[in-house]
């Protein structure tokens, strides 16, 4: 059996950016947020949650 692997959102974030996501850094953040809001090349936005 093939399992994925599984990375900590930090890494997985970096692999997304690498691969053409922006990070969107006008976002409003809360306090301790547990996620982090990226956008695809074609402008989809969509968010990684620890």
């Amino acid at each position: 059996m093939v399992r994925p692997r599984i990375l900590n959102p930090g890494s997985r974030v970096d692999r997304l950016v690498s691969l053409g996501a922006e990070r969107v850094e006008d976002w409003t953040y809360p306090p301790n947020a547990d996620f982090v809001v990226l956008k695809s090349p074609d402008g989809t936005v969509f968010c990684i949650i620890d």
